[in-house]
């Protein structure tokens, strides 16, 4: 982010003994964050999936999947079930529960120097205003999503996304799943 500096001048005050100059930096960058990204809509994790995968691609023109659902766990890893999961043609929210616990659960957690320890990084197209971000992992199921106020490198995201993956890995806990027929269930597992 642009870094803009505002330094006010006072007079001194005597009676306190206070400095003779005030620096405002930080209420200036608040205040130019704030005009910056006015329009920026904080967005959840449900709604950026419920645009990528219910929308056409606004690169490629290509459309969503037919049958797709997903679960969400506690700290927002995603597990994405469509018809190549293998599961019934209108699972149940406890069939894709237990899916996607089974293939965290395989992920495992990230160790360094393992293939369970590699990501992918990529920006999402449907928010070219916002910084909205996939990381991949070596699954055909889960991933993680993150959102930042401005454009972070490919590294820190990716590592940013491991670390939450990892984190859901250790205490699988759902806090939504998301079935084929667009029904959604809060779940937070205690």
């Amino acid at each position: 982010m642009l870094k803009h500096q505002l330094t006010v001048f006072f007079p001194c005050s005597v009676k306190h003994r206070t400095a003779t100059s005030c620096s405002y930096t930080v209420l200036y960058e608040i205040f130019f964050f704030y005009h910056k990204f006015t329009n920026m809509k904080n967005l959840s994790i449900e709604e950026i999936l419920e645009t990528v995968f219910t929308t056409e691609n606004p690169e490629t023109g290509s459309q969503p999947p037919e049958q797709i659902g997903w679960v969400i766990f506690e700290n927002e890893t995603v597990c994405l079930i469509g018809k190549s999961a293998g599961l019934s043609e209108n699972p149940s929210a406890e069939e894709m529960a237990d899916f996607a616990k089974k293939e965290l659960l395989e992920l495992g957690v990230p160790m360094v120097g393992s293939p369970s320890a590699d990501f992918n990084v990529s920006r999402v197209p449907w928010f070219k205003e916002q910084f909205v971000y996939m990381i991949t992992y070596d699954s055909n199921f889960i991933f993680n999503v993150l959102t930042y106020e401005e454009e972070t490198s490919d590294i820190s995201v990716g590592m940013e996304g491991r670390s939450v993956r990892g984190l859901d890995a250790e205490t699988p806990k759902i806090k939504l799943v998301r079935d084929h027929e667009k029904n959604t269930f809060t779940t937070i597992e205690g």
